[in-house]
Order: C-alpha cells, then structure tokens, then sequence
C-alpha cells in the first residue's frame, strides 16, 4: 500500500480521485451536469422523480384494468410497481463526493460485462450515523470499459481500498 499516492480514473459522469484516507468524485462534461441537475447532492431528488413517475404509471394501470384493457393495464401496472421497487430499494444510496476511508465498512466489485453492463464499485459507508452505500460507475462497453475498470481496479487495490 502506497501512503503517498493519488490514483484518478475515468467514471460514468467524471473522474475518481482515490487516496489510502479518502475517495473524492468529480462530475464533468455533459453527463457529469446532466446528474448533477438530476440527482443534485442528495439521491431524494431522483427518487421522488421515480415516485412520481411509478404513481402515474401505476394510476393509468389501474385506470386501464378498470376500463377493461388487460394488457396495457398489466404493462403500465408492472412498470409502475418496477419504479417503487427501485425506490425503496435505493432509499440507502448516497451522492456524496468524498468519502473518507474511516467512515468505508466495505467495497464491492462488479466487472463489466461487454456488451451488456458496464463495471462498477459500491462503496458502503457510514455518512452521519447511517448506513450508506455509493455507486461509482465506470465508462460503458463503448468507451474502453475494460482498461478502465483495470486502471480503477489497481488503484483501488494499491490505495489499500480493497
């Protein structure tokens, strides 16, 4: 483990700034802005964009099955129940952009999967006396995910992060 050294990678919306005490995310260029007016400093934002989205999906579901059109009734009702489901199931996600290594219990790993999915890190954390959990996204299949993700790998690994 090197004590000294700064890594930075290439993520989904900026780069990644990783140290042995800290993880510093910047968001860049036109999709770092885009998930900054999305998601801002806090996931409740988008959240409540799901909620909203979900509810209206669901109440046209439910207004379909009542007016007898079962498939498009059972469509907008499964996409309205997919939302909430997401919803709560990301209700522990954070969009800090520093974290520190003593706040870190654990770092996931997940590897791309060319064409399908791209790499990334989820970080768990403690952030203000509860459980956290942050997702760093790496470059998709089209933009060299696979020597990113080895780039990001070994700087997680010689940061000491995994």
């Amino acid at each position: 483990m090197n004590s000294e050294t700064e890594y930075t990678f290439e993520t989904k919306t900026g780069t990644c700034t990783i140290s042995p005490s800290r993880l510093v995310l910047t968001r860049q260029g036109k999709v770092g802005k885009l998930s900054q007016l999305m998601w801002g400093k806090s996931v409740y934002r988008g959240l409540a964009i799901y909620s909203i989205v979900g509810a209206i999906a669901l109440g046209y579901g439910i207004w379909q099955l009542i007016d007898k059109s079962f498939v498009s009734g059972a469509f907008f009702c499964l996409i309205g129940a997919y939302l909430f489901w997401n919803v709560i199931a990301s209700r522990n996600n954070s969009a800090v952009n520093l974290i520190e290594r003593s706040a870190v219990q654990s770092v996931d790993v997940e590897p791309p999967r060319p064409p399908y999915t791209r790499g990334y890190f989820i970080i768990h954390f403690v952030h203000k006396g509860k459980k956290r959990r942050r997702l760093v996204g790496l470059p998709g299949g089209l933009s060299g995910a696979s020597d990113e993700y080895s780039k990001a790998l070994a700087a997680m690994k010689d940061a000491g992060w995994l």
